[in-house]
């Protein structure tokens, strides 16, 4: 068959007298698109790079560094637009990927040190024992805009480079640092230089000084801490002190406190507590005597939004109680080992103290009634959308059956769908 050799259907129209057709190729300048030129071709408009930015973060390969490296071959635009986004985060699973990297920065860095690749990272991870005081002592003062940095499970690490960070990455606002031995320099260093700080993960890391947050407290908006299994040799007291002086809190997770460390840190952020007459624990007298040195007519974290213990057995309730009520803000809260909460403390955590409440999480209690889950649900915040019980003794699968997703094993979880239903279902058993 052959094709068709017919021209295109065209369009008469007026012709426009010559005044009018300069005026008009003028205005055709800044006009997106343009027909000038020959036949009717039409050109895209060359976007600006913070708009191809965007459209590529919110594609689902956007951290795919085979397809980032694709697409910075579709012209110059993209290549200066792209290359940035693969230098952003590097993968470095090992000592030989380490040794690459600082390879490729020397040398850019010895060619043209004003361009180097260094500049475009942001976020480092390196997980591993192969990481050596030798490697990041290199490394740090090629990546000068770094704003997140991870090392983990490295014995080879000492202060003798880590006390480094915060004068060569002056815009860290992320550090996370596992199996780490942590010395005053370190944090002394990073209270002085790095004053974006918001964020900071500790795991199994070891505290040899007292006071080792003051820096912290003192010159950097510390809004996010998590504690795990932390070693405080001693010096446990005075470093919780310091936390609860951390104002801009609104991220707090402790996991692995020994024991009355809890208790210590919400008398504390609850002073009308430390000062009951009806307290007789001896205990718990001596913490709230310590509490009360620091503080006494404000709580802390006045801004804290998710509070997570996993060791929460030494919580008890009416000190409980008096940190919900001071802590309007709250969002998310997490308990482990919460055996002596009762439902009390559900109806505490009601609208009326906590408005904004969106996930509860209580794991390993022996008080909490169903009658008291149901009834704090049809009080709690509106905002609520995820409830987690795990291995409450009083609470059986069978007493929550029409889940979206079924109790398992002293597993309950009860979605935004599952709450609705059980508050239109207790409001229609009211109405009968």
């Amino acid at each position: 068959m052959l094709r068709s050799t017919a021209p295109h259907p065209t369009v008469t129209t007026e012709q426009p007298s010559s005044s009018s057709n300069t005026h008009n190729n003028e205005g055709c300048k800044s006009l997106p698109f343009s027909n000038k030129g020959k036949g009717d071709c039409r050109r895209l408009p060359q976007l600006p790079t913070e708009i191809i930015l965007l459209v590529l973060q919110q594609l689902p390969w956007s951290n795919h560094q085979p397809t980032l490296h694709a697409c910075t071959v579709v012209n110059k635009l993209f290549y200066s637009t792209i290359n940035p986004l693969l230098w952003n985060k590097p993968t470095l699973p090992s000592a030989t990927n380490v040794q690459r990297l600082l390879t490729c920065l020397d040398l850019h860095a010895s060619q043209d040190p004003g361009q180097t690749p260094g500049q475009h990272i942001r976020q480092l991870r390196l997980h591993g024992n192969f990481v050596t005081d030798a490697h990041l002592l290199r490394l740090l003062p090629l990546v000068p805009q770094l704003t997140s940095l991870e090392l983990s499970c490295s014995t080879q690490l000492t202060a003798t480079s880590i006390q480094w960070i915060p004068r060569y990455c002056q815009h860290l606002m992320s550090l996370h640092l596992v199996r780490i031995t942590l010395t005053p320099s370190i944090l002394t260093s990073m209270g002085q230089y790095c004053r974006q700080f918001q964020k900071l993960f500790l795991g199994d890391c070891t505290m040899r000084q007292p006071n080792m947050f003051m820096p912290l407290v003192q010159h950097c908006p510390l809004k996010d801490l998590t504690m795990m299994n932390c070693h405080m040799l001693g010096n446990e007291e005075t470093t919780l002190m310091d936390i609860i002086h951390c104002h801009h809190l609104t991220s707090l997770y402790l996991s692995g406190l020994e024991r009355s460390m809890n208790q210590l840190l919400l008398l504390a952020a609850a002073p009308t507590t430390t000062t009951s007459p009806n307290n007789t624990n001896t205990e718990t007298a001596a913490v709230a005597a310590a509490a009360a040195k620091t503080t006494t007519t404000t709580h802390a974290w006045p801004h804290l939004a998710k509070f997570v213990a996993r060791d929460g057995l030494y919580i008890d309730e009416r000190t409980w109680i008096s940190f919900i009520k001071t802590h309007p803000q709250l969002r998310e809260i997490s308990l482990g080992d919460a055996f002596g909460l009762t439902d009390d403390s559900l109806d505490a955590m009601g609208a009326r103290w906590l408005p904004h409440l969106t996930h509860l999480r209580v794991v390993d209690n022996k008080k909490i009634t169903p009658g008291g889950v149901q009834r704090w649900i049809q009080n709690a915040s509106s905002c609520l959308v995820s409830v987690e019980l795990i291995h409450c003794d009083r609470i059986q699968d069978h007493d929550f059956p029409d889940l979206v997703y079924p109790a398992v094993f002293g597993q309950i979880a009860l979605d935004e769908i599952d709450i609705g239903r059980m508050r239109e279902t207790n409001k229609a058993q009211m109405l009968e």
